[in-house]
């Protein structure tokens, strides 16, 4: 498979990679969009070298295609998911406060772990959310700074989808530029 590795500042290196296996509680995804974002354009650009491990691949916010995922997971092979790249400690007082994207210990698929500009893709299944079956790959891939996706807790785990909410705080207005959605999109979270 291919993976797009970074090198530093305003450098990047399409390369061979081996196919990753699964561990237990992963599922392997075949990715199919990844959106670029002002984070992405802070880390070409060398800003957040202290973050990004040298060789590693970025992207944060992206569409796959489960290709093998766990039996007691509920996802099968073919369903679309986004993925929730937080990675959260949920005991710091952040976490325990319900705010855990300020988490102490907060670290972030496609930053300082690896992310989805590569062909197929490890993530754990608790960071997977279906794709309702009216969202195109381009609107589930292009839109996610204006949808709020959140889990479904009544049935647990398992039926975890993604549900459009339009936020009105990041609503763009029409002299807004498509940047101020992205920036007002953490309130919707």
């Amino acid at each position: 498979m291919r993976s797009s590795f970074y090198e530093g500042g305003q450098q990047f290196r399409i390369g061979p990679a081996p196919v990753p296996t699964r561990g237990p509680g992963e599922a392997l995804l075949r990715v199919r969009r990844v959106g670029i974002c002002g984070t992405d354009l802070h880390i070409f650009q060398g800003h957040l070298d202290h973050r990004i491990p040298k060789g590693g691949v970025i992207g944060h916010e992206t569409l796959a295609e489960v290709t093998e995922a766990p039996a007691a997971s509920g996802f099968r092979a073919g369903e679309r998911v986004v993925v929730e790249p937080l990675r959260t400690c949920g005991g710091c007082r952040a976490c325990r406060m319900g705010a855990a994207y300020l988490c102490y210990r907060l670290r972030v698929l496609g930053v300082e772990e690896p992310g989805g500009m590569q062909e197929y893709w490890t993530v754990p299944v608790d960071r997977l959310l279906r794709v309702p079956v009216t969202l195109g790959d381009d609107e589930a891939a292009n839109d996610r700074a204006r949808w709020r996706w959140r889990r479904t807790t009544s049935a647990g785990p398992r039926s975890r989808r993604a549900t459009p909410c339009w936020c009105s705080a990041a609503a763009p207005s029409a002299r807004s530029s498509p940047w101020s959605a992205a920036i007002a999109a953490p309130a919707c979270w």
